[in-house]
């Protein structure tokens, strides 16, 4: 039986991956058949392996991205292993190149507030719900008006945007746990949700709360090219990345006074370990105090309260405690 042959026999029984986890098929097509495919499995020596490693780590791939086909090519062998059809994973003992871990970036309030007014106006209130929620891209694209609570200041986040088996943008259920809860939102967030709502919104009570320019859903690609890089260097505070502003809702929050189990809850991480390697790495990059830190800031160009962030960010953060949670499962 060669690789491939496999391939095609183990797929066939995994039925319990997310359509938005189907790399898996994407990366054997592309990265390891081509290669591996037709060597029989009794035959995928750890010789042939290393060079195949060797000559994907030489092509234009990220180390990240060759980390990734190589774990797939770890999980087809481990379950022809597991399933008496090897012995042994002849990948045992080889290791993928090393993957240097991007420096997380947090945003003060000042800088928050910066991107938000050099953003495109219709992107303005995707900015501060990012800083001040803690959403995940798919969460943050994805999020639908009737998930939207003004009146009661909150948000659920039961979806997110993602790719479906058909390779389309689908709005798939997030994972269970900590990632399905509803999130208390700050007066500043209600107030741009609500001028979003009005102009920028799509239409009809499951219309998308962010849009593309001419409707429909977020693509990431544009969404970034087009709007997200532009005022990221705009605002002085490249490189950034949007996910960066999940790390910088833990930042604020527990520079505000916030529980790190409700911080928790708000990002919807699954173990408090997630939230403290967030957090303790914020305190660390946070710098210390200084006299020039007391100086105004230049008047906003909206009427954004974070342009004093050591008046306001506790406020913006009251009760996030455990005793008064801003969470709610």
């Amino acid at each position: 039986m060669t690789l491939a042959e496999w391939v095609r026999e183990w797929s066939g029984t995994i039925v319990h991956l997310r359509p938005s986890t189907r790399i898996y098929e994407d990366n054997l097509r592309l990265h390891v058949l081509p290669s591996l495919g037709a060597v029989p499995l009794s035959k995928l020596t750890k010789t042939e392996l290393r060079r195949w490693l060797a000559e994907l780590a030489a092509t234009d791939l990220s180390p990240a991205s060759v980390h990734q086909a190589f774990r797939c090519l770890r999980r087809v062998l481990g379950a022809a292993a597991e399933g008496d059809v090897l012995a042994r994973s002849p990948l045992a003992g080889i290791k993928p190149p090393r993957v240097e871990r991007r420096e997380m970036r947090f945003l003060t309030a000042d800088e928050a507030a910066t991107l938000a007014e050099m953003i495109d106006e219709r992107y303005r209130a995707f900015v501060l719900v990012g800083a001040y929620c803690g959403l995940r891209w798919g969460e943050l694209a994805g999020q639908r008006r009737h998930r939207v609570d003004l009146l009661h200041r909150s948000v659920q986040v039961v979806e997110a945007l993602g790719i479906g088996e058909n390779g389309r943008p689908t709005l798939l259920p997030v994972k269970a746990g900590a990632s399905h809860r509803a999130i208390t939102l700050p007066a500043l967030v209600v107030e741009a949700l609500e001028h979003h709502l009005t102009f920028y919104a799509g239409a009809g009570k499951t219309g998308f709360v962010s849009t593309a320019p001419h409707g429909g859903n977020l693509d990431v690609n544009t969404f970034r090219n087009r709007y997200w890089l532009p005022a990221v260097a705009a605002a002085g505070l490249a490189p950034l990345r949007v996910h960066d502003l999940r790390h910088t809702t833990a930042s604020l929050a527990i520079a505000a006074g916030a529980d790190v189990k409700v911080v928790q809850s708000t990002l919807g991480h699954a173990s408090a370990a997630m939230t403290l390697a967030v957090t303790v790495t914020s305190c660390r990059a946070r710098p210390r105090a200084s006299p020039s830190a007391s100086t105004p800031s230049p008047a906003p160009r909206s009427r954004c309260a974070l342009r004093r962030p050591s008046r306001c960010v506790r406020g913006i953060f009251a009760g996030w405690n455990a005793d008064e949670p801003a969470v709610r499962q």
